[in-house]
This record gives structure tokens, sequence and C-alpha cells, in this order.
């Protein structure tokens, strides 16, 4: 991956093993994944408060009902209750999933599959702060053999980056489809854009154009992908927006070995 010395600012089955190299520097890269994704707690606890909320009405429910010994009711009721913790449960699952560092797997997966997952734990940060998203999967999307979680991840932080360019009230577009080398994800968004001189520098760790920001989430993104063989590019227009495309190959090349 390209590095420059002077940016203007510093603000398939069977399953296979991927070559892992676990050195300082992914150490680091590690700690930058985990602060970059503080953000998500408030999405997390609004998700959790909202459960408790559906089951603590419920429950006031279910003592009316027992007042009538409408059994009918309480059964029903109890039903919606369990269906709640199962939903809490698994948007728990979600979440950490994508924090917990993994052993490197390459398995078959979906891409669309995948976008879908992460969305859903965004689901309500994105209602929150009023961001529309525009879906523009291929059907029938050619599967890919890679790692779900370092995906998962990069995906992650790409919609993160989006949202927190827009801040609120704007709309990100998904596109999937296939190309020669592999499957295509492109996230697009209508926030302010990268300024010209600084879009050659934005995957350069350390280097943000927003203040606040400890500007590691793109660099890791474009770590993971090419330890996965892949790649990632941006195009922009200052006050226009952003747009980042991931390249995944059909089945994961680790870097060197290409």
């Amino acid at each position: 991956m390209k590095r420059h010395s002077s940016p203007p600012s510093l603000q398939s089955d069977p399953k296979s093993m991927i070559p892992r190299d676990v050195t300082g520097g992914e150490r680091f890269y590690r700690t930058g994944h985990l602060l970059s994704l503080l953000e998500l707690f408030p999405s997390l606890l609004r998700e959790m408060g909202h459960i408790l909320s559906n089951i603590d009405v419920a429950a006031a429910w279910i003592d009316e009902a027992a007042k009538k010994e409408d059994l009918r009711e309480i059964r029903h009721t109890m039903a919606q209750i369990r269906s709640e913790m199962t939903r809490g449960r698994k948007f728990v699952e979600r979440f950490t999933s994508f924090l917990k560092p993994s052993f490197p797997i390459a398995s078959e997966l979906d891409v669309n599959g995948l976008l879908k997952e992460v969305l859903e734990i965004l689901d309500r940060e994105l209602r929150f702060r009023n961001i529309k998203v525009r879906l523009a999967y291929q059907s029938q999307l050619p599967s890919v053999t890679s790692d779900r979680t370092k995906l998962g991840q990069v995906i992650l932080h790409i919609l993160l980056n989006a949202m927190d360019a827009i801040e609120k009230d704007g709309e990100i577009r998904i596109e999937t489809r296939t190309e020669k080398d592999g499957v295509m994800v492109s996230v697009s968004d209508n926030g302010p854009g990268i300024p010209e001189d600084a879009v050659e520098y934005i995957f350069d760790a350390f280097f943000t154009t927003r203040t606040g920001h400890l500007g590691l989430s793109l660099t890791i993104c474009a770590e993971i992908m090419e330890k996965l063989g892949g790649r990632i590019s941006v195009g922009s227009t200052e006050g226009k927006g952003a747009c980042f495309t991931i390249l995944i190959p059909f089945k994961v090349q680790p870097s060197g070995t290409r």
C-alpha cells in the first residue's frame, strides 16, 4: 500500500486458514479498530433500551391480563417478550462479532448477506440520524471465499465513515456487482466530500479531515483489503460527497502470494 511522506495535515469449503502475522503493527491496528468503533456504543445502547422498553410494556400488559385471568393473552405476551429477548441476543452477537479479534478463516460467503448484517447493526443509528440507505444489489451475486469477520469490519468502517461525513439528514447508496476479478462493493454518500489535496492521503494512518477522529479506520480498511488480496479506492468531488469502492477477489489471495 502506498505511503506518503508529507500529508497536508494530521488532523470453500473446506475452510482454509489465511496466513497470519501477529506483529506489533497488527496489535496497533486492532487497537485502532476498537477505538474507532466506540462511536457504535450509543447505537447499541439505544437498541437495547428500545428492547427493554418493549419488554417493560409487555410485562405491564401481563399484569393486567393476570388480573382478568386471561391465559391466552398472557401466553401471547410472553411470546412477544421471548421474541424481544431473542432479537436483543442476536443484535449483541452480531455487534460483538465485528469487535472481537478472530483467527483469520477463509470461508464461502454471500456479500449481499454480509452487507445486510452490517446494516442491521447500524439500523437504529441510521434512523436516529435520519440517513436513508439506497440499495443497488446485483441479484444472484456470486459468492466469494474470504474472511467474513475482516470483510465485515471493512464494510462497517466504510459505512461509519459515510455516516460521520453526512452527520445527519443525508443519503448513502450501496451498490454490488460482479467484476472480472471478484465482487465490487461501492458506498457513496452525499456528504461534503474530501478536499482535492487530501484524497491521496486518505488511507494514511492518523490522517483525517475531521476533528475528533484518530484517522485510523480507513487505514485499517486498506490494510485488511491488501491482506485479503483485494483493494480499496476512493473518488470524491468536494461539496458533493465521496464514494469508496472495494474489490473482493472471488478467492482470498493473501498479499505476497500473488
